[in-house]
């Protein structure tokens, strides 16, 4: 029997996310169980501009710091699955 331990279950982002992005990743893994798949689409982000992250400027001046980008989530890109 394989366990995995608190630390991977925490870090692995699945407990953080909200009930629709859970369903919406099992929606997606039954889909690619359930069809064909034809192609796989990749896209730079145009939220980060394929970047990952967002640099914040403060209006009040102070240090630019960097966000991780809500959109792509880091990954720098969105993927679309195309299924016959």
């Amino acid at each position: 029997m394989c366990r995995r331990n608190s630390a991977t279950i925490r870090t692995s982002g699945w407990t953080v996310q909200s009930l629709e992005v859970k369903f919406d990743i099992l929606k997606a893994l039954a889909a690619d169980k359930l069809y064909i798949k034809k192609r796989t689409e990749y896209k730079a982000c145009q939220t980060c501009a394929g970047e990952g992250i967002l640099k914040v400027i403060p209006s009040s001046g102070g240090e630019t710091t960097e966000e991780t980008c809500p959109t792509c989530r880091g990954l720098k890109n969105l993927t679309s699955i195309i299924f016959e």
